[in-house]
């Protein structure tokens, strides 16, 4: 029934279009790579098996790749450095290490400063890792090559001459490294920075959440974003408050939207029908232990309705209104033995409406009735 009363709803809106808004945005995509993604290994159990490094050496890195001569250099720097840049680690045994960018794999099977190349199939050499301290640098690592004459891989440049990564003899020296490991951005909380600019929209207004900020808090830190995200949950064709929900890359968090007939564009009928909804399905619906509140935001939206639409209401006899009428006019009964006189709006409702209060008090009376005839049975059957 609620169902077919909103298909009812919509098609009347028309051109309205009454509905369900929507953030325009893509879906959340990763986190691009910051300093924060970048710990320097300065231990030899830092080194993990299919860990990402940054392969580098005083600001250059080992570009991962292809290569059937001695690898390129790039300048490597945490700030901008993205997990692309970095080799993966297989360990194949005790500190022996295969290094590959996933297609590619390092190796050192020529002992000479060229030997530093690449091979498209996993190679039977490995890498040996070393601790080394270095005067005003601190621990820094050595690879070394289980192949003929061990040599390290180190960053050589030579002015006119060559500039690339290439292959020491283990006896030389200047060949340390400082390995960075990439450090996986993933999404702990998301919670909102900046309030949207609006959260109050008129019955039928499009939904949008301009301004609105969230901060998106990861493993490796904090970042604001402000595109990127879906809010969703909100209809403008129903009145009342509603939640609207901010997904990013699966996190969720809330906030509140007022929907009112204020300010509206909507036809009569659309704001009656909205009304009569928000008596029945809204607010108004379940009422015990807030009727007052209940009232109060139903007055409230009553003295927002046109006058054409306030007729329209009161004299429609669709079965919404009908239950509509009937159920205010049990909760302003309800709400006047209640309190000292009711001098709002609905007490003037309530005495045109006279024949629904009747009926309001006398299907509550008959409830009562009924649940004292059923206990009183039930005490006798005991």
């Amino acid at each position: 029934m609620k169902l077919l009363k909103r298909v009812i709803f919509m098609f009347v809106a028309g051109e309205l279009a009454l509905g369900i808004g929507l953030a325009v945005g893509s879906s959340a995509g990763e986190v691009e790579a910051g300093v924060n993604n970048w710990v320097l290994a300065d231990s030899l159990d830092d080194l993990l098996d299919n860990a990402k490094y940054a392969i580098t050496f005083e600001g250059d890195y080992l570009i991962p790749g292809s290569y059937n001569v001695s690898p390129s250099n790039g300048e490597f720097s945490t700030a901008t450095a993205v997990e692309a840049n970095a080799w993966t680690f297989k360990n194949v045994g005790v500190n022996q290490w295969r290094i590959t960018d996933g297609t590619n794999w390092l190796k050192n099977e020529y002992d000479g400063p060229g030997g530093l190349r690449t091979q498209n199939s996993e190679p039977a050499t490995y890498f040996t890792a070393d601790l080394l301290e270095v005067d005003g640098k601190g621990p820094r690592i050595t690879l070394s090559s289980s192949y003929e004459g061990n040599r390290q891989i180190t960053r050589a440049y030579s002015e006119g001459y060559y500039d690339d990564w290439r292959s020491f003899a283990s006896s030389s020296t200047g060949n340390e490294l400082e390995l960075y490991k990439y450090v996986p951005s993933v999404l702990e909380t998301i919670s909102i920075k900046t309030p949207a600019t609006n959260t109050t929209f008129s019955l039928g207004e499009s939904f949008e959440h301009a301004g609105l900020v969230i901060t998106a808090d990861y493993n490796t830190g904090p970042v604001d974003v402000e595109t990127g995200f879906d809010v969703t949950g909100i209809d403008t064709g129903v009145l009342g408050l509603q939640t609207a929900t901010i997904t990013y890359e699966e996190e969720t968090v809330t906030y509140n939207v007022q929907v009112t007939i204020e300010g509206t564009i909507a036809t009569a009928l659309e704001q009656a029908t909205a009304y009569a909804d928000y008596v029945m399905t809204g607010i108004g619906n379940n009422a015990d232990g807030r009727c007052l509140a209940a009232i109060a935001a139903l007055e409230a939206e009553y003295n927002h309705l046109s006058e054409d639409a306030k007729s329209e209401f009161s004299t429609n006899e669709g079965a919404l209104f009908v239950d509509a009428r009937i159920r205010i006019a049990y909760l302003d009964s309800w709400s006047a033995s209640q309190s000292a006189g009711n001098s709002g709006i609905f007490a003037a409702f309530a005495r045109d409406n006279t024949p629904l209060i009747i009926i309001a008090i006398t299907i509550a009376g008959t409830m009562i009735l009924g649940s004292i005839f059923y206990l009183r049975k039930k005490k006798e059957n005991n």
